[in-house]
């Protein structure tokens, strides 16, 4: 199935389900806004709600999207009923969100130094009178009160301005990081979930296969969901406006911008997540070529396990070896056809989509 048609697909299924999919996404939206809020009043309390709300709202939908292209039909109705596998903790670690936060708090202080520097050139960024009042202070507990004092003066408020628009940018560039870093890392949930491999074997798969198959995955996220980097800035800066330049008040430029950036942007996300169950389908025998070492020791050290029943060991083994023989005979097309493991991961599927169009034919 070439690109163009595979956009097709995925928009079809969009529109199909339409109103499950905004209303999944609106949930994921509100739900994450509600963190930022409560950690206002209640410092950290967004680690607990990202633990057992956010990430798993965003578990969920992938998981029913899953299931729906088994052919069961998505419904909000039994949205929640897999909760508790999301709650898992090897497949709850897979977007690493750890990483996606101090990837943006990075590039938050980065923007944040950049815009400063940039705008050095063209105007003052501090008070040099002031700089030098505070220098002449006596004590530190001096240089504090004059600070706090200086906050109220007139003088002050341009510069209060200025750094409040510098944080407010910075605020939107971490966050657009941050949410693409997250959601670069979906491949891993579904090789974890699919695979039935660790966090540390999924991430070691997923890097042997993506440079081999970016190409063709950039191509077919930008084509269905490149409206996004449209879209979250439009929605961000319309926030930001709103909260900071009407309302007066910084705190609400950012939740402002929050808000509008997620919910312009949040037609998208059902979009990708669409587009990385396709692409995972797709290059599902690549990854399971990859994986044959992992398999190969897993099944080796299956019987050492005490900690599996021999009724969980009989089922696993069926597993592995069921795998393997899929991968022996993968190898065996290579060996005959000369192709690229990415080459024969398409053709594999082309394979099986003329095989289910022929029997729906029927």
């Amino acid at each position: 199935m070439e690109t163009n048609e595979i956009k097709n697909s995925i928009f079809d299924i969009f529109h199909k389900y339409r109103g499950y999919f905004l209303a999944t996404g609106f949930s994921l939206v509100m739900s994450i806004v509600f963190a930022f809020v409560l950690n206002i009043f209640v410092p950290l309390t967004i680690v607990i709600l990202f633990a057992i709300l956010i990430i798993p709202i965003l578990s969920l939908m992938i998981i029913n999207l899953s299931q729906a292209r088994a052919g069961k039909p998505l419904s909000l109705k039994d949205f929640y009923k897999g909760y508790k596998l999301t709650l898992l903790p090897g497949l709850h670690g897979s977007f690493r969100v750890i990483r996606a936060t101090l990837y943006s708090i990075l590039i938050y202080i980065g923007t944040f130094l950049i815009v400063y520097l940039v705008t050095s050139i063209f105007t003052n960024v501090v008070d040099q009178e002031f700089i030098q009042s505070l220098q002449q202070a006596t004590s530190i507990e001096n240089q504090y009160k004059m600070i706090m004092d200086y906050y109220e003066t007139p003088a002050a408020q341009p510069y209060l301005q200025m750094y409040s628009i510098f944080s407010l940018v910075s605020f939107g560039v971490g966050e657009f990081f941050f949410i693409h870093f997250t959601l670069k890392s979906v491949p891993i949930f579904y090789l974890q979930s699919n695979m039935a491999c660790s966090k540390k074997d999924a991430i070691f798969l997923f890097n042997q296969v993506y440079p081999k198959t970016k190409k063709t995955s950039r191509q077919l996220i930008g084509k269905v969901c490149g409206f996004y980097y449209l879209l979250f800035p439009l929605g961000y800066f319309l926030g930001v406006a709103l909260g900071y330049f009407v309302l007066g008040n910084i705190l609400y430029g950012f939740l402002f911008g929050l808000f509008f950036s997620l919910l312009f942007s949040m037609p998208m996300l059902p979009l990708y997540l669409i587009c990385q169950d396709y692409l995972f389908v797709l290059y599902m025998p690549l990854y399971k070529m990859f994986a044959k070492p992992l398999y190969e020791a897993a099944l080796k050290n299956l019987d050492q396990d005490e900690r599996v029943s021999e009724e969980q060991k009989t089922v696993i083994r069926q597993f592995y070896e069921t795998q393997l023989k899929e991968i022996e005979e993968l190898e065996k097309v290579q060996i005959i056809t000369q192709q690229e493991p990415e080459e024969i991961a398409k053709l594999k599927q082309k394979e099986k989509e003329d095989e289910e169009k022929k029997n729906n034919d029927k």
